[in-house]
């Protein structure tokens, strides 16, 4: 799933960015620091949307990928870096959305590119709408003062971020060859869903023909999430998406200072 097909997403770091500490390193040194197991359970759960453990799916099928997975991986990092002549810049990225209709939200990390010299037009949009926090309400009022259009998607407009998916096709030197920036407060568990995201781009988003994983009931595992989204108020699920474009907007408005820091980083010719 991408944060550009949902209209929900948010920066994940928060704004105390240093920019004497920020560091970057290649698309092909951050793959070539995940684990095969770990890359694809991100995979399968975000992209693929399989919402099971690997510990859950039958030996052979789960050997099978994780060859796969490990075969693909040793191919990236044996071929040589291509040095990267954008200006863009792989970061994390977070989204919020609703998982059901009971008033439960998921967090996904996955990664964007950042183009510095589009910040201005993001900075703008914030501060024409408002650089306080924003409820659902306050949110859904603003569009009116960029036209009627929806203030997510006039910020992704805005060319400061832009998919991930626009690298479908690049050649593997190439994106191997990008720079990547990963916050020293990113986890273990958030720096393999970035290179998950990235992997599952440069593979043309195939893992493989496989059905759903099926449980010992013969319900696919996610059986119990699509019941209860047929059992919720169509209403109340609309508030909640309200809540959750909020949320992401927030964050949109509290990751513009680690965006400008790493903006005026950029500049710095060690990077």
């Amino acid at each position: 799933m991408s944060p550009f097909n949902d209209h929900a997403r948010s920066q994940i770091c928060g704004t105390a960015i240093d920019p004497a500490r920020i560091r970057l390193v290649t698309v092909k040194e951050l793959i070539a620091g995940c684990e095969a197991a770990a890359l694809l359970q991100h995979a399968l759960e975000e992209h693929a949307g399989w919402h099971a453990a690997l510990a859950d799916m039958p030996g052979a099928a789960r050997e099978a990928l994780e060859r796969k997975i490990a075969a693909s991986l040793s191919l990236m990092t044996s071929l040589p870096e291509q040095p990267s002549t954008s200006q863009m810049v792989v970061i994390p990225w977070q989204w919020f959305a609703v998982s059901d209709g009971w008033g439960g939200f998921s967090r996904s990390v996955g990664a964007v590119l950042f183009d510095p010299d589009r910040l201005f037009a993001a900075k703008d949009i914030v501060a024409m709408v408002g650089t306080y926090r924003l409820s659902a309400l306050e949110l859904a009022c603003a569009s009116h003062l960029l036209g009627d259009v929806d203030t997510l998607e006039a910020l992704a407009l805005s060319g400061a971020l832009v998919s991930i998916d626009e690298l479908t096709s690049q050649p593997w030197p190439v994106i191997l060859g990008l720079r990547a920036w990963l916050p020293d407060d990113l986890t273990a568990t958030e720096k393999h869903a970035v290179a998950a995201h990235i992997f599952w781009t440069m593979t043309y988003s195939g893992l493989g023909d496989a059905e759903p994983i099926m449980n010992e009931e013969g319900a696919s595992p996610s059986g119990s999430s699509q019941e209860c989204w047929m059992r919720s108020d169509p209403a109340y699920r609309e508030k909640l998406e309200g809540i959750a474009c909020a949320l992401n907007y927030d964050g949109w408005v509290d990751s513009l200072a680690a965006l400008e820091a790493l903006a005026g980083a950029l500049c710095t010719p060690s990077l």
